[in-house]
Parts: C-alpha cells; sequence; structure tokens
C-alpha cells in the first residue's frame, strides 16, 4: 500500500482580541521593500488595511499574528512590540515600519 501525502490547507483559528488589544495595532505602517504606505483600522472586530490600490481585513490567529481575509493576496502579518509602540511585519512582501 502506497503512502500518499495531501498538501490540504488546514482552516485557520480566528481569535478574538479586545478592542483595546486591536486599537494597539492602528495607525500608518510604510512597506520597507515598495514604499507604500498602509493604514490600518479597526472595522467590525477585525482590522482593516488600505493601500494604495487594495482594502482588505486581516485577522487574528494569535495575540500578535493576523491573516489576511478576502484579500488578493494571502498575508501574514505579524506584529511586534518595539519600546512602547507596535511595528508591523508582513511576511512574504516585506517590513512594515510605523
Amino acid at each position: 500500500m502506497a503512502n500518499l501525502e495531501y498538501n490540504i490547507p488546514l482552516k485557520p483559528q480566528f481569535i478574538k482580541l479586545s478592542e483595546a488589544e486591536l486599537k494597539e495595532k492602528t495607525g500608518a505602517f510604510r512597506n520597507s521593500e515598495t514604499g507604500t504606505i498602509w493604514k490600518i483600522s479597526i472595522q467590525k472586530e477585525r482590522l482593516e488595511v488600505y493601500t494604495f490600490l487594495y482594502r482588505f481585513s486581516i485577522s487574528p490567529v494569535s495575540q500578535r499574528k493576523f491573516l489576511s481575509i478576502e484579500a488578493p493576496v494571502e498575508l501574514e502579518i505579524e506584529f511586534e512590540k518595539k519600546a512602547d509602540d507596535y511595528s508591523s511585519q508582513k511576511r512574504r512582501k516585506g517590513a512594515l515600519h510605523a
């Protein structure tokens, strides 16, 4: 009998963060690779990302890690706390900095 491996993506398990926790991650960020500005705000218990060309939501899978929802590309964004502020890093497309 043959061993078969299937690459079936698992559905992410989103979590709920408080409004205060989400608010810590809002603001304007610059993509260090492209120079574009991303604005992040709160919309319906999620974060909404506004770029020059796109608008999409990101939802938390952990305290710091968010995944894109209904976006033109799949993104994983991780927020890192630095000093008294948050910065964001977008995987696969470079870093975002406040």
